[in-house]
């Protein structure tokens, strides 16, 4: 069954132009799967007990609009399949009056936190507990982001505290903030894609490096003795 949760744009969670930042727009869904999974008993406390995590590996996010300050409205999630160890979800952005204004797609891995591994099935108590819905009717793309040619190093980023969550390394969001910072102001764009390989931890440094191809721009952030810990491709407007 799909999960809501309403909402509204506040002052810090836009930008210099008054829209919804894109690194809030993934703090908004994040927020809504797991407050799904806290009210089916199946949240943080549940999985930490088993010595369980769920982790992301990718997104994929269709912005059709980004509401600006002060608009209300609703956030949306429905898992769609469960396979072996992974999860897929759907997400979308609405107004108050029903307006979509981002649709998404996300895929997570249920992890051994005492080994780091992925679990060799996905255990019953917990796919049982969520109702499979639909998938979105989308133009769904593959978790593997493609990069080629020359890049643009940028200043190094060193993980600050905030950036850390209860798995004690850099929370998915926060690789969409670190990408989205190093866009140039003048390029739109209207779809992102995420995908996470390795996770950095306190007092790493990420290093941003730009790809750029026609029609898009890819971020990838390493670390040290190349380690890549994220991509993120932009789709620019046409």
């Amino acid at each position: 069954m799909a999960y809501t949760i309403d909402s509204r744009i506040s002052y810090s969670m836009v930008d210099s132009e008054k829209y919804l930042k894109l690194g809030n727009i993934v703090d908004f869904f994040q927020d809504c799967s797991t407050f799904h999974s806290e009210d089916l008993g199946r949240g943080i406390d549940f999985l930490c007990e088993r010595n369980m995590a769920w982790l992301m590996t990718s997104w994929q996010l269709i912005i059709k609009r980004r509401p600006s300050h002060g608009e209300k409205v609703k956030i949306t999630t429905w898992p769609y399949d469960f396979r072996n160890c992974y999860g897929d979800r759907n997400f979308t952005l609405h107004t108050e009056d029903g307006e979509l204004l981002v649709e998404a797609n996300s895929i997570w891995v249920l992890v051994n936190t005492e080994n780091g591994h992925p679990v060799r099935r996905m255990p019953e108590e917990i796919s049982s507990a969520y109702t499979l819905e639909p998938k979105i009717e989308m133009d769904y793309a593959p978790r593997k982001i493609r990069i080629k040619g020359d890049y643009e190093e940028l200043p190094a980023i060193k993980i600050q505290k905030f950036q850390i969550d209860s798995n004690n390394h850099v929370n998915n969001s926060q690789y969409v903030y670190m990408a989205a910072g190093c866009v140039p102001d003048d390029l739109k764009y209207s779809e992102v894609r995420v995908e996470y390989r390795n996770a950095a931890v306190l007092d790493d440094e990420v290093i941003p490096r730009i790809f750029r191809e026609e029609g898009r721009l890819v971020v990838r952030l390493d670390g040290r003795d190349d380690q890549v810990f994220a991509l993120v491709e932009f789709i620019l407007e046409a």
